[in-house]
């Protein structure tokens, strides 16, 4: 299904499935939010009145910037709304792909420019229903979705074409053509009443489709009887009644820059070789890319590429017009002051806010294209597709750089929400890329888990080797902790911990304790679950510090690294025997204030610790605190960079 996009941005189905008593309830239950779209509204239109006001004054058509008063209220804030509310609906629904597209900037920058305030101001909006979205999917109940973020294009500061010289475009190519009789395009009737306000259609095919009268019409192409032009922002095209040999095109063409003042000209000629005219000369394409689109062009191959398949199309004119210019400011044919869809160096640079664990391996370093976002997505869901291939951003740390370690209590993966999601976990962990990840409160075959295996979902997920040591075992059911590793990693000991004589109902706690391998030094990672009393807790870190853990001649001169969930704070009795022998990473004076890791949405206690033995350096710190973090556990991550400074 699709839903608020491109495809499919019409509202029809809704208005005519909801019948009015369930739009009277849905009203009801959503009164806040249809309260707060009309107030966004009222905002908008003193802005809208104030803008409009503005445009007159600086000489601008008065029916078209009146008529962008109220497709401003309905583009930027109406639809918004409209397709925010519909997305969260779409998420409880559980749909696997939801695509959004908010047009709110790309119609303001139209309007007004790319870079004036008019235009940024709609981004406060978008950010915030961006906002709104990506919590809701945290919240779904019956998928684990990634929220990606991009823009398929940017926009270019331009010059109007009609504006500048007070004719369209296809006015001052029929005077080159005057032998030919011009066809009236529709476009240039959209472009008398508005090409914004054209787009009022996008909120339904029914009542609004009225207001404004559709105005295109089906037509062949090409044409066979009359001249033909088409121009929508900074490309066009220009279509002819009959053939013209390659000596009358290259005629033609430089008679188009010269007396109609386009300012890029292309056309094929005879073998498929693309030609391209401007004020400098005539020029092949690709090999005088540089001198077309100019040497500093960002992407010159690909968008040379592209111009020559769009020249070549089977459905283009026998001249593909353009107002890019190499130097100097681009132009756009239509009334606008921002524009998108040629060859420019802004309008070809859109952007793309992934998810840090999603990396893209191709030829291209710097760049993606829409093709290869594409086939990211499919990849992430797992769907069958040859190329190109994603792997994660995980490295192997050549010997000497630091090596990154997580502790992190998962709550059994359930939520702040109740929700039990070891995918979510998963995602959270990814993000920080450790290569070692001491984890607390997992379960294994558990019924209040659904019967799943956490450490290996969590760990097939992270593409990590693993080690699980159970503290409590009911049949076939287990809770306990686990460590998982990108490097070599071996088991060393895992064992129940001491409790207190006599309190046989406490909770049984556990460690886990395993070596590995990192760039040829073996380091000692003990991860541990303390006890709630502080008396059961002294006793289970005497028995750490003791001959079987961290006394034991296996730690002998080894880094050695005590991570966990100690339910203590740093100036606790516990933490102040452990720092007799450790030091605590959040203490290690690097300029920043430590930082609580419990619980949940509002932290206030600092009980997760990574205590550090000697030959281990450390580098860095972070507890990080994002949405998606707050509610994933009841506890956020610790993580720290360290560095081996020696180790057998």
């Amino acid at each position: 299904e699709t839903h608020f996009c491109a495809v499919d941005l019409g509202w029809d189905r809704l208005w005519g499935k909801i019948k009015p008593v369930k739009i009277a309830v849905l009203g009801l239950i959503h009164a806040l939010s249809i309260i707060r779209t009309v107030l966004r509204m009222g905002i908008e239109l003193i802005s809208s009145i104030l803008d409009f006001i503005d445009g007159l004054l600086k000489g601008e058509n008065f029916i078209k910037e009146l008529k962008f008063i109220p497709t401003r209220l309905g583009i930027s804030i109406l639809l918004r709304d409209l397709i925010t509310f519909g997305a969260k609906i779409d998420i409880i629904r559980g749909l696997p792909v939801i695509h959004v597209n908010f047009t709110g900037y790309d119609e303001h920058a139209h309007r007004r420019g790319p870079s004036s305030k008019f235009a940024h101001w709609t981004l406060w909006g978008i950010d915030s229903c961006i906002s709104k979205i990506y919590k809701e999917t945290l919240r779904s109940q019956r998928r684990n979705y990634d929220v990606w973020i991009y823009s398929d294009h940017g926009q270019e500061d331009i010059l109007s074409y009609a504006k500048t010289k007070k004719k369209f475009v296809h006015q001052r190519v029929q005077e080159v053509f005057n032998e030919f009789a011009l066809q009236e395009d529709y476009l240039a009737q959209i472009e008398e009443r508005g090409v914004q306000f054209h787009r009022a259609h996008y909120l339904g095919r029914g009542v609004f489709s009225k207001i404004p009268p559709r105005i295109a019409q089906k037509r062949n192409f090409p044409p066979r009887d009359k001249l033909v032009v088409t121009a929508m922002g900074p490309v066009g095209h220009v279509y002819l009644p009959q053939q013209l040999n390659d000596d009358a095109k290259n005629s033609f063409a430089a008679r188009l820059v010269k007396e109609a003042e386009i300012p890029l000209v292309l056309f094929c000629c005879e073998g498929g070789v693309v030609h391209a005219c401007n004020d400098d000369g005539q020029f092949n394409l690709p090999d005088d890319a540089a001198a077309v689109f100019g040497k500093d062009h960002p992407f010159l191959k690909e968008v040379t590429q592209d111009m020559i398949k769009t020249c070549s199309h089977p459905h283009a004119g026998a001249f593909t017009i353009s107002g890019w210019k190499p130097s100097g400011q681009t132009w756009s044919f239509p009334i606008e002051s921002g524009a998108h869809g040629g060859p420019g160096s802004e309008e070809t640079r859109g952007f793309a806010l992934l998810p840090s664990d999603i990396v893209f391996s191709s030829g291209q370093e710097h760049f993606i294209r829409a093709s290869d976002l594409r086939n990211m997505a499919l990849k992430f869901m797992k769907r069958d597709y040859q190329k190109p291939e994603i792997k994660r951003s995980y490295t192997v740390p050549a010997r000497g750089e630091t090596v990154r370690i997580m502790t992190y209590n998962v709550h059994g993966c359930r939520g702040m929400d109740a929700k039990i999601s070891p995918e979510r976990i998963a995602r959270v962990i990814a993000r920080h890329k450790p290569d070692i990840v001491a984890l607390q409160e997992l379960d294994m075959n558990r019924l209040r888990s659904g019967g799943i295996d956490q450490p290996h979902m969590i760990a097939r997920e992270l593409e990590m080797t693993y080690h699980f040591h159970p503290t409590i075992e009911v049949e076939e059911q287990q809770y306990g902790n686990a460590i998982l590793s990108k490097f070599p990693i071996e088991l060393v000991s895992a064992k129940a911990l001491p409790g207190i004589v006599g309190r046989s109902k406490l909770e049984r706690r556990g460690a886990l304790w395993v070596s590995i391998l990192v760039n040829g030094a073996l380091l000692q990672i003990i991860n541990t679950h303390l006890g709630l009393c502080a008396k059961e807790r002294m006793n289970q870190i005497e028995a750490l510090l003791g001959k079987d853990w961290v006394g034991h001649p296996g730690c002998a001169g080894r880094p050695v690294i005590l991570v966990g969930d100690f339910n203590a704070a740093p100036r606790s009795t516990v933490c102040k025997r452990v720092k007799m022998k450790f030091e605590d990473v959040q203490e290690h004076g690097l300029e920043r204030r430590s930082r609580a890791t419990w619980v949940g949405h509002f932290p206030f206690r600092r009980i997760d610790h990574v205590f550090v033995g000697p030959g281990v350096e450390v580098k860095n710190v972070e507890v990080t605190a994002t949405y998606l973090e707050r509610v994933s556990s009841d506890h956020l991550p610790l993580t720290v960079d360290v560095r081996i400074v020696n180790g057998k």
